[in-house]
């Protein structure tokens, strides 16, 4: 709670931020605290929402870096994986986009999105989409508790 005194909501921004990236902690616990903390609604939806999604953007375009010598050689994902991951996304597309809210597969759908290449227009709007969904979400229960 203190985070959110001092930091307010440029401090949400960047903790939304990290937590879409593959940082292993939450951002719904700030965006609650700002809630009983009686700041804005709409400024904790903006800067949480335009925050997360920012660190989703950055994880496909880390994707679309991505090779695959070094998905074999540092992340120890073999071939087979890969392969399972790239029929999944040409099934169901930039689609699965609007999942990368998701812990624990969130951010790796993100980063596959991208190293497949699939269309960037789409992907960020769905994203924005599921990203910004699980916020508004997460304010009302923070709101009615």
């Amino acid at each position: 709670m203190e985070f959110i005194h001092e930091y307010g909501i440029v401090g949400l921004f960047f903790i939304s931020f990290a937590a879409a990236t593959i940082l292993p902690f939450s951002s719904e616990a700030f965006l609650f605290g700002a809630v009983k903390a009686g700041l804005s609604k709409a400024d904790i939806f903006w800067s949480a929402s335009l925050g997360n999604f920012l660190g989703g953007v950055s994880c496909f375009y880390l994707g679309h870096l991505g090779k695959l010598s070094w998905c074999e050689k540092y992340l120890k994902i073999s071939k087979g994986q890969i392969n399972r991951w790239q029929n999944l996304i040409q099934s169901y597309g930039p689609g699965l986009a609007v999942l990368t809210w998701l812990p624990i597969i969130g951010d790796p759908l993100a980063v596959a999105l991208g190293y497949f290449r699939c269309h960037p227009k789409f992907v960020f709007l769905t994203m924005y989409i599921g990203k910004a969904m699980r916020y508004v979400f997460v304010i009302w229960l923070a709101n009615k508790l």
